[in-house]
C-alpha cells in the first residue's frame, strides 16, 4: 500500500511539473494567440479589450494559478479556433485516439508475443533467422510511411476503403473500426518487430539460467522448461517495455491521425499548434501526459503482483 501511495505522489508531482512547462512554454513563444484571433488589422482598443478578456495582461504566475485551479474543476477554457469549451471539444475526439491506440496495442501482444516465442525456440534455425531480419526491416519503417503504404495498396489499389473518408462510432460501429484497423496496422508493426525482439533475448537470457539447466538434467523438454519456468520470467521485463510501447503508440497517433485524416487528439493537437489555440494544445497535452503516467503506474503495479520478489524488497526498504 505505500508503494501504491508513493506512487500516486510521484503521478501527481509529473503531473504537476508538466502543468508547468505546458502552461509557460505557450506563454513565452514567439507569436500572439489575440492577433492571430483577431487578425493584424484589428484596432489596438479590440486587442487589448481581448487581452483583459483572456487575462493575458496579468503576470505569469497569476495566469497559471488560475488556469490550474480552473483545470483542476474540469475547466480547460474555451478553444477559439473551434469557439467551443475545451474539455468538451478534447473528449469528443479521445474516443478515436483511445480505440485507435487500442486497437494499436492488442495486435502488438497478440502477434508479437507468440512470434517472440517461436524465435526463441528455434534458435538459429531458418525461422529465426527469417524473424530476426524481418523485425530489422519493420523497426526501420516509420508508422507515417507504412500508412501511406497501406492507403496505397488497401485504399487506392485494392480500393477496400476511401482513403481519407471516416465514419463515427455512432454512425457505424463496423465501419468506425474497419477504418481505424489500417492506422492501428501502420502504428503496430515497427511496435510488434520491437517486442518480438525484446521478448526473444528476455528468453534466451533465461535459458541461459542454472534453474533451465537444472530442469534440462531433470529431463523435462525444451517445450515444457520454455512453458512451466522460462516464460513467466522472461515476460516480466516485457511488461515494463510494453508500457512504454504504449506511450510510444500515443505519441505516434499524432502523425498518423493525420495521414489517416482521422479526427483524434493527434490531428487536434496539429491544428491548434497550428492557428495557435494554446488551451486546446495545454489540454491535449495534459491528457496525454495523464494517460501514460496512469499507464506506468498500473504497469508497475502489475509487475509487482506478477514477480513477488520486487514486493518483498520493496517492503525490506
Amino acid at each position: 500500500m505505500k508503494y501504491i501511495i508513493r506512487k500516486i505522489s510521484t503521478l501527481i508531482l509529473t503531473l504537476f511539473i508538466v502543468s508547468i512547462f505546458t502552461f509557460t512554454a505557450f506563454q513565452v513563444i514567439p507569436g500572439d494567440s489575440v492577433l492571430s484571433t483577431l487578425g493584424m488589422d484589428a484596432s489596438p482598443e479590440a486587442i487589448q479589450a481581448l487581452r483583459q478578456e483572456r487575462g493575458l495582461d496579468e503576470n505569469l504566475a497569476l495566469r497559471y494559478g488560475r488556469w490550474l485551479g480552473n483545470v483542476l474543476q474540469g475547466d480547460f477554457g474555451k478553444s477559439t479556433q473551434y469557439n467551443m469549451e475545451v474539455g468538451a471539444l478534447v473528449s469528443s475526439r479521445l474516443t478515436v485516439t483511445v480505440w485507435l491506440a487500442l486497437l494499436s496495442i492488442i495486435l502488438i501482444i497478440a502477434i508479437s508475443i507468440p512470434l517472440g516465442i517461436l524465435s526463441a525456440m528455434k534458435e538459429g534455425g531458418i525461422i529465426d533467422r527469417m524473424l530476426t531480419l524481418l523485425t530489422q526491416t519493420m523497426m526501420a519503417i516509420p508508422p507515417f510511411f507504412l500508412g501511406m503504404i497501406l492507403t496505397l495498396i488497401f485504399g487506392i489499389c485494392l480500393k477496400w476503403f476511401v482513403p481519407g473518408n471516416y465514419v463515427s462510432f455512432s454512425e457505424n460501429k463496423g465501419k468506425f473500426f474497419a477504418y481505424l484497423i489500417y492506422p492501428a496496422i501502420a502504428m503496430a508493426i515497427p511496435k510488434i518487430a520491437m517486442t518480438v525482439k525484446f521478448l526473444r533475448s528476455s528468453i534466451r537470457r533465461q535459458m541461459h539460467l542454472e534453474y533451465v539447466r537444472t530442469a534440462k538434467s531433470k529431463g523435462n523438454s525444451k517445450k515444457d522448461i520454455l512453458v512451466k519456468h522460462v516464460l513467466k520470467n522472461a515476460l516480466i521485463p516485457v511488461i515494463t517495455f510494453l508500457g512504454m510501447i504504449i506511450a510510444d503508440v500515443l505519441a505516434g497517433s499524432i502523425i498518423v491521425e493525420q495521414v489517416f485524416n482521422l479526427p483524434g487528439l493527434g490531428r487536434l493537437l496539429v491544428v491548434a499548434i497550428s492557428s495557435r489555440d494554446y488551451a486546446v494544445v495545454q489540454a491535449v497535452v495534459l491528457y496525454i501526459a495523464a494517460i501514460v503516467v496512469v499507464i506506468n503506474l498500473f504497469v508497475d503495479v502489475l509487475y509487482r503482483i506478477i514477480d513477488p520478489r520486487i514486493s518483498k524488497e520493496g517492503g525490506a526498504e
